[in-house]
């Protein structure tokens, strides 16, 4: 058994005045990293989210789009119409019902894309309120160049990051009889 003299024990007023600003600075360095990591995180998600909602609205109005028979637009709305069979039907007048998808740009408020069927009241919105990367619409626009073309244009903006992004597709429609603009 080592018997301590009265010199060699416990750290010494020097050695703790040395190694706690050092302990302190590794710490705050750390903390610093840490913050600074899940800042860089949270912002590639909401640029993630913001790209994953752009797609996702064009992918839809393009698979609408695809199926209608007529499609009409204005500047903050575009409805696809479909014509509707059914099978076995009895009643003539039952057999050529239109069915219709409308996507509304609500540019009042808090600025995102609703979608309804018909005439039902719109409730929920197909854009924005995310919870990790809120978004807004900017700009939708839609344009014909052709009889059976349709450009869809959707100017998106992340509230998170700040950064906008705009996607522009264009769908052949070969079913589409009748492509308006009700401007």
């Amino acid at each position: 058994m080592k018997v301590f003299k009265s010199d060699e024990r416990g750290f010494v007023a020097a050695e703790i005045a040395v190694s706690l600003p050092l302990v302190i600075f590794l710490l705050y360095s750390l903390a610093t990293l840490t913050i600074k990591a899940v800042q860089i995180s949270r912002a590639q998600i909401a640029d993630y989210v913001l790209e994953t909602e752009i797609r996702d609205v064009l992918e839809r109005m393009t698979a609408e789009a695809k199926a209608a028979k007529s499609v009409e637009f204005t500047k903050t709305q575009i409805n696809f119409v479909y014509h509707t069979d059914l099978i076995n039907n009895t009643d003539a007048a039952l057999s050529d019902l239109n069915d219709k998808r409308i996507y509304i740009f609500e540019s009042s408020g808090t600025k995102n894309i609703y979608s309804k069927r018909r005439t039902n009241n719109v409730t929920t919105p197909i854009t924005g309120g995310n919870y990790f990367g809120d978004t807004e619409v900017l700009e939708t626009d839609y344009s014909s160049p052709a009889t059976n073309l349709l450009r869809i244009k959707i100017k998106m903006k992340s509230k998170v990051t700040g950064r906008e992004m705009t996607m522009t597709t264009a769908v052949f429609m070969p079913g589409c009889e009748v492509v308006r603009d009700r401007k």
